[in-house]
């Protein structure tokens, strides 16, 4: 059985999260932290609002991989300390900037150093959430990563390409298009990210 949510975060302003149920969303991931700083003007509310609705739903961390691990951990479980109906996620991804920073040699360690603190604290798992192109350049040898349950991205295949150190067809969640209609979801954006999770 497959189910259809949405990802959230500031960007996407006010939820109408009734009218996001009542559309189909029957799960969301919600934006908790970036980096060791950062909280999500929007978190407190859609995290609260989410549940009222009776959406399913789970915190993320926007790693920056220009600051430590254990800050970031620590910054993300202070601000979201227990999951919701489903587990933290690690969003391992670009980050966007003015001026190139390169990823360093040791970013995989680096995000295994965040799952494990992340992992020892909930006692659950968290999720990763990558795109293909930008796992297969930085963090394609990490083993480690296949014990943890996988969001792709991907919005130009019928079925995600996984990569590795998954085997393919291994992934959990799947944020399949950008491009959702935001008004039919209630949100007030243009455009909202549109997952399945096939459970």
């Amino acid at each position: 059985m497959n189910k259809l949510g949405i990802d959230v975060s500031h960007w996407q302003a006010l939820v109408d999260w009734n009218k996001a149920k009542a559309a189909g969303i029957e799960f969301a991931f919600i934006k908790a932290t970036q980096g060791n700083t950062i909280v999500d003007d929007r978190f407190a509310e859609n995290w609260s609002n989410s549940k009222i609705a009776g959406v399913e739903r789970g915190p993320y961390h926007f790693y920056d991989y220009r600051v430590d691990a254990v800050s970031q951990a620590k910054h993300f479980l202070k601000t979201a300390p227990v999951p919701g109906e489903l587990p933290h996620v690690l969003d391992a991804e670009a980050v966007r900037m003015k001026t190139m920073v390169k990823v360093p040699a040791n970013y995989a360690d680096s995000l295994r150093i965040f799952c494990e603190i992340v992992e020892s604290v909930t006692h659950v798992k968290p999720i990763i959430y990558t795109a293909w192109s930008f796992w297969t350049t930085y963090c394609s040898k990490a083993t480690w990563a296949r014990e943890y349950p996988l969001w792709v991205a991907n919005y130009n295949w019928t079925a995600p390409m996984t990569p590795l150190p998954w085997a393919p067809d291994c992934w959990t969640f799947w944020q399949f298009t950008d491009r959702g209609p935001g008004a039919t979801y209630g949100v007030q954006s243009k455009q909202i990210d549109l997952d399945v999770w096939r459970c």
